[in-house]
């Protein structure tokens, strides 16, 4: 159900690390927006001339700045132990640099690299199952936005 969905460097992020893309409170997919939101415009070359009125700009060639996009993700494990071994994985693979990540249901793969966490990780049991999930926010930044 959630394997096939996010991959980082060409590994299914779920079977690897049982992290995915988490829904907001409400059912909103806010991950979605992040990662389709256009980047803001580098700014355009004007020349504002003293007897004209307004300025010209060159908007022949809009090129993109870099952003940052914050994912909501989210972890489930059978146990502890299982938490504490894919967690450090994860911790490790955000930490290895340029990143590849993939979103099947956008179908592009964004070059990103990790920023920081800003949130704290929330870890709780689920009452259905007794498993053992998390869900924090992670800051990413993509310096040559392909879009």
């Amino acid at each position: 159900m959630r394997e096939g969905k996010l991959f980082i460097n060409d590994k299914d992020a779920y079977t690897n690390y049982g992290v995915f893309l988490a829904k907001d409170r409400g059912g909103t997919y806010d991950n979605l927006s992040a990662l389709l939101t256009p980047p803001p415009a580098k700014r355009h070359t004007t020349v504002d001339y003293r007897e004209r009125d307004g300025e010209e700009a060159d908007v022949s060639d809009v090129r993109f700045e870099a952003r940052d996009i914050s994912l909501r993700l989210a972890m489930i494990t059978d146990n502890e132990q299982e938490f504490r071994t894919k967690y450090k994985g994860f911790i490790e693979v955000l930490r290895s640099g340029l990143l590849n990540v993939r979103v099947s249901e956008i179908g592009k793969t964004y070059k990103l690299y990790y920023l920081s966490c800003p949130g704290t990780v929330m870890k709780t049991r689920l009452r259905t199952t007794g498993r053992l999930a998390a869900i924090w926010t992670v800051k990413f930044r993509e310096p040559k936005p392909d879009f």
